[in-house]
């Protein structure tokens, strides 16, 4: 799947949103609009501004939008990290499913290369300790020179899965 394609209509329909926001329509009509034009459906329309925007799902958006005291929510994205908007936690989330499903299709020893060089977990990504390439080659059975090599094709192949 071409990213920059999709990265493309995700632009445009915030841009869309919030023209369309600023005319104080409610967010179900906004959103049948902007299916409309983009010729989307509308699910795939409300996934997308939820990865734009930083307000809550659907069932919560009517709410906290027509609220006109924003106390309640204001407080709720003051006290969250800036790091953690919903677009970058549903960029991150793609990133690593992506990322798994690559390792999944690696062979069970270049995985427990790629764990004992990187100390990362294929099955959850979680951190383990890390080891020396020497350590690694005689866990695996293989010489240092070898585990390298074995190293290198496999991050190539990786590569190679993750721009699939």
């Amino acid at each position: 799947m071409d990213n920059r394609h999709q990265y493309a209509v995700l632009k445009k329909i915030a841009y869309m949103y919030f023209q369309k926001k600023e005319n104080d329509k409610p967010l179900s009509q906004i959103i049948s609009e902007i299916a409309e034009e983009m010729d989307l459906s509308e699910d795939s329309i409300e996934n997308y501004l939820i990865a734009v925007t930083t307000f809550k799902p659907k069932y919560n958006a009517d709410f906290y939008g027509s609220d006109e005291d924003e106390d309640y929510y204001s407080s709720a994205v003051d006290s969250a990290d800036n790091c953690l908007y919903t677009e970058h936690i549903f960029f991150k989330l793609c990133r690593q499913e992506k990322l798994l499903n690559a390792l999944a299709k690696l062979n069970k020893k270049d995985q427990m290369l790629i764990e004992y060089i990187y100390g990362i977990c294929p099955q959850c990504l979680k951190n383990k300790e890390r080891k020396t390439i020497r350590q690694v080659s005689l866990l695996l059975g293989l010489t240092e020179d070898g585990a390298q090599k074995k190293l290198k094709s496999i991050l190539n192949k990786l590569r190679k899965l993750l721009q699939e």
